[in-house]
């Protein structure tokens, strides 16, 4: 990602695309924005229990024909559930057991 440094973007998807191809790119982009870390705190200064930690991009709005309510969309929302289970897991799996406790679960 070349925004690696951004905070906050849009990203608006072109209306010639499906909804398929669309819930694809938004898929891989929330994939791409993961940050692996096993640090006590990321370049921001976040700790592993604030949600941002492994974002590279903290808010990311996505816009496809003129909606940026994209869960409203059932193709784009099995895309975008697809993506946030693997990063649950993801995050799940790349955080330490002192953090990891079960009240953190």
């Amino acid at each position: 990602m070349v925004a690696a440094k951004a905070k906050a973007t849009e990203v608006r998807i072109s209306e010639r695309l499906s909804e398929n191809v669309a819930g694809a790119f938004v898929n891989a982009f929330i994939l791409a924005n993961y940050a692996f870390a096993i640090r006590s705190t990321n370049e921001s200064g976040l700790t592993p229990d604030h949600p941002h930690y492994h974002r590279k991009i903290h808010n990311v709005k996505f816009i496809y024909r003129d909606s940026s309510d994209l869960r409203a969309n059932e193709t784009l929302n099995y895309y975008i559930t697809i993506a946030e289970a693997t990063l649950l897991s993801r995050t799940t799996g790349n955080t330490r057991a002192s953090i990891a406790t079960p009240e953190y679960m």
